[in-house]
């Protein structure tokens, strides 16, 4: 399990790691444990990574933001599942002063593809960027929360290169943690899910 006073939401996913039928030498066999679902992830990200303009930061991104989400999200399993989607047209990018700023021990600025909102902090901010080559339309929702929960702005068009800054806002709940996500969909129907988690 993650952190809640770390700002920074762990794991970043999780990945089927149980009665994996996999290539050993000399045949295969059925395996489990923690190396089977690293493994998985892996290759999700070797796929993703044979794309055209990929780098290693919009490979996490794609990898988070198209995670299944899962019941048991949060703490405990971060952004939901690793699995393959179309690689998504926005991004979370984190800058390279981002880092600098986390080694000075501003966490909460980081561009991470989630959000966790702790320490009486319910307010996050995040940033998206349109790598595609389109113009595209997109509108937000809030999922899964128990409390009440905003994103503001709620929809916006971005030209190919363009960003979008947004802010949450979620009040959680008064004796544990709550959690959901905030949904970008786009006219074609594509999601970017940022998972939210707000502890106490």
């Amino acid at each position: 399990s993650g952190d809640p006073a770390a700002r920074v939401l762990k794991p970043d996913l999780v990945a089927e790691g149980t009665s994996v039928m996999a290539a050993v030498p000399g045949g295969w066999d059925v395996v489990s444990g923690t190396s089977v679902a690293a493994a998985r992830v892996s290759g999700l990200a070797a796929v993703l990574l044979s794309r055209p303009g990929a780098t290693p930061g919009r490979v996490r991104s794609a990898l988070l933001t198209t995670a299944h989400p899962l019941a048991d999200i949060g703490l405990s399993s971060g952004a939901g599942e690793a699995v393959l989607h179309p690689t998504p047209s926005l991004v979370a990018a984190v800058p390279a002063r981002h880092y600098r700023e986390w080694l000075t021990g501003d966490r909460a600025t980081v561009n991470q593809p989630h959000l966790l909102l702790s320490n009486g902090v319910h307010r996050g901010r995040r940033t998206l960027t349109n790598v595609g080559r389109r113009p595209v339309r997109i509108s937000a929702s809030v999922e899964g929360f128990e409390g009440a929960a905003t994103v503001t702005p709620a929809t916006a068009v971005l030209r190919p290169g363009a960003s979008l800054r947004f802010e949450v806002l979620a009040e959680g709940l008064p004796r544990r943690s709550d959690d959901g996500a905030v949904v970008w969909r786009t006219g074609a129907g594509r999601e970017t899910r940022i998972a939210v988690v707000v502890t106490r």
